[in-house]
């Protein structure tokens, strides 16, 4: 909408440079959100660590938010395919 009031309109000076400093600030705020959400969908160290590790790391980080939960990571998920392993991943999240 921004963008469009500043192509449609005949604007000058400090009032196009306001809305020209609204647009960057809408896209830093935007691009930051989005890395924070896909850092929380599957985070970088699933790849290099696997399942059980993340899923310790998702532990740690409720347990800073006072939810109380405890993760058993028995077994070997080395061998589970990535995106079994993925998909696991998003049922715990939830």
């Amino acid at each position: 909408m921004n963008m469009q009031s500043l192509q449609k309109a005949t604007m000058t000076g400090p009032e196009k440079e306001s809305i020209i400093t609204q647009i960057m600030n809408l896209l830093e705020e935007s691009t930051i959100e989005i890395r924070r959400i896909s850092h929380t969908i599957m985070p970088a160290s699933f790849d290099r660590d696997g399942l059980g590790k993340v899923v310790k790391e998702l532990e740690y980080k409720l347990i800073n938010s006072n939810i109380r939960i405890e993760v058993f990571d028995n077994g070997d998920f080395t061998s589970l395919p990535k995106n079994m392993g993925i998909i696991a991943y998003r049922i715990i999240q939830e």
